[in-house]
């Protein structure tokens, strides 16, 4: 039971780990490879960071933590639009875009009753 519980936290922190690399080597290369405008770069990186924590507060008072989770991922993913627009590739915008629509539609979905947290027993949303 103790191997079960310990291979059970090693893969949640593998799977909590990997939205923090991918977005680590994003930012890296986009630094990278626009040398001329890091300062810019790195602002507009503070600036989203910052927002990021203010609106968390928000939705997190809105909504519950699963959920929220959910309102988060949508909302990164449009940084994901704007840098496959970039790109100059239809497919991958098109791809980006639907994933976005699709994680603001399983957030909107999970927040009907029956699907949150809080309608669960035994769990109350405080």
């Amino acid at each position: 039971s103790s191997v079960i519980t310990i291979v059970a936290i090693a893969a949640t922190y593998v799977v909590i780990a990997v939205p923090f690399v991918v977005s680590g080597v994003t930012i890296c290369l986009a630094l990278t490879g626009f040398p001329g405008r890091v300062s810019r770069l790195y602002a507009a990186d503070l600036a989203g960071a910052a927002l990021g924590c203010v609106l968390l507060i928000v939705v997190l008072n809105w909504s519950d933590g699963p959920t929220a989770v959910l309102w988060v991922a949508m909302l990164a993913s449009f940084g994901a639009v704007a840098l496959a627009t970039g790109a100059e590739s239809p497919r991958l915008t098109r791809l980006t875009v639907a994933s976005t629509l699709l994680l603001g539609l399983a957030a909107a979905g999970h927040e009907r009753p029956g699907f949150g947290v809080a309608d669960r027993p035994g769990l109350a949303r405080h």
